[in-house]
């Protein structure tokens, strides 16, 4: 296998592990009396408009949704358009990375499924905006601490994560 692939193999393996740790991170938080974010419920019930419970046919759909987003089509926009423009440093990069996730997420996709633009339209739009702010922020640094450089920087060929 060449380089190429192996690292273009850990880069969306990393955005898969990334979306494992959220994922894991906010049904911990759950457990501790913090607001579900069941990202898959989310995703199935944005598409179907109706609520959705962990097991339905729909739940995996969410989830399937869920992981293709946070490991491909994610990844990609950071790599090929925001990478160049965040810091050097992979903890900071994260977490600027998970700011403009969680920016678009609340401008776009939250609207989309009926709550409002920053979530204004529900019960508790500050617990909505922390809950999300706060998984997007631990996407968005293990994604960048797990991905490592990426081509576009010029110390690439340096790096430890260059094989």
């Amino acid at each position: 296998m060449t380089s190429q692939i192996k690292a273009q193999m850990r880069f969306y393996f990393s955005g898969f592990l990334a979306a494992l740790v959220v994922t894991a991170a906010t049904n911990l938080a759950s457990n501790h009396g913090y607001p579900n974010m069941d990202y898959a419920a989310m995703w199935a019930a944005g598409l179907v408009h109706q609520p959705i419970t962990a097991g339905q046919g729909y739940w995996w759909l969410g989830l399937a949704i869920h992981l293709l987003i946070e490991t491909i089509l994610v990844p990609l926009l950071y790599k090929n358009t925001f990478y160049p423009a965040l810091s050097k440093n992979s903890w900071l990069r994260g977490l600027q990375w998970g700011t403009m996730l969680w920016l678009s997420t609340m401008i776009l996709l939250v609207p989309m499924m009926g709550k409002g633009i920053f979530g204004m339209d529900t019960v508790s739009p500050l617990l909505l905006n922390a809950g999300i702010l706060s998984g997007h922020l631990i996407y968005g640094v293990a994604f960048s601490v797990l991905a490592g450089p990426q081509r576009t920087d010029p110390n690439y060929a340096n790096s430890a994560w260059h094989f």
